[in-house]
């Protein structure tokens, strides 16, 4: 289950979709709750609480949405961008 996540970003990152559908929020925990909960629990624990959020629709904002992010690189060989 943990890779899942990982592998469902890459996926729709890559693609020309800009907007991943996200499930509606049912879960009513803020973010300091969450936080709190989570802080008890070992890491069994934490990361089924963690996929059950997740699948609540609890997910800030920010990570709902894309930005652009400009890079650039220097080959060490050629010298070029």
């Amino acid at each position: 289950m943990k890779i899942c996540i990982p592998v469902f970003l890459f996926l729709f990152g890559c693609s020309a979709v800009r907007k991943i559908p996200w499930p509606q929020r049912y879960s009513q925990l803020s973010g300091s709750e969450f936080y709190s909960g989570a802080a008890s629990m070992n890491w069994k624990q934490r990361d089924s609480f963690v996929v059950v959020e997740i699948f609540a629709g609890n997910i800030p904002d920010f990570f709902k949405r894309f930005v652009p992010i400009k890079v650039s690189y220097r080959d060490s060989a050629a010298k070029k961008t």
